[in-house]
């Protein structure tokens, strides 16, 4: 059984390294991080936030854009990142009865593989996909053979899609990016509080 999962949200805890950036790129802002998360987590993009809490130009809004995706995965804004407790320990567990494989929409695939190294996660993966910039998740895994007894793994709406499209089940997991109401509209096959408990070999739909 192939498994595919997804990265930021699902098995790293990103909160952190997103507010903290976000705050640096805005010096006005003093959102907290949990009122920062609120907004994300009811899908309220950035461009939104910045019109409606700061009064930022179209042409601001594309500054901070730009800034935000050169700053985004360097190295001492990834250094804030850690994994969801429980995670290590699930991967190593899932690895002795499926293949997992990495799926990200990250830019650099040196910064996913220098994180997978700190982790102690590169013997659970079978392979790394890192989309690159502008490239489709799908698009990405298009060589690996899959079957409708696989799975993808994610916690925004688009991963859900994405397994959709490749003929997946889905499992979307709500302590993310997306909180379970946000999520329930695109249908996975199931919804979780987190990856520690996702069982792709008990019997569903």
């Amino acid at each position: 059984m192939n498994l595919l999962l997804d990265f930021d949200g699902t098995l790293l805890n990103t909160r952190a390294r997103l507010h903290r950036l976000f705050n640096h790129l805005v010096p006005q802002s003093r959102l907290t991080e949990d009122a920062y998360w609120e907004y994300k987590r009811a899908k309220t993009n950035h461009a939104t936030m910045l019109a409606t809490l700061f009064a930022y130009t179209p042409e601001a809004i594309k500054i901070f854009e730009t800034e935000w995706l050169t700053a985004i995965e360097q190295p001492k804004w990834l250094a804030l990142d850690e994994p969801y407790v429980g995670t290590t320990e699930h991967l190593a567990h899932l690895a002795q009865h499926c293949q997992l494989h990495l799926l990200t929409a990250r830019q650099f695939p040196a910064m996913v593989e220098d994180q997978i190294t700190r982790f102690g996660w590169h013997p659970y993966f079978t392979n790394l996909f890192v989309t690159g910039p502008g490239r489709d998740k799908a698009a990405t895994v298009t060589g690996l053979q899959l079957s409708p007894t696989d799975w993808l793994v994610g916690d925004t709406g688009h991963d859900i899609l994405v397994g959709q499209k490749l003929g997946l089940r889905t499992a979307a997991v709500t302590n993310g990016f997306l909180s379970e109401e946000s999520l329930t509209p695109y249908n996975p096959t199931i919804l979780l509080p987190a990856f520690p408990a996702f069982n792709p070999l008990a019997n569903h739909p």
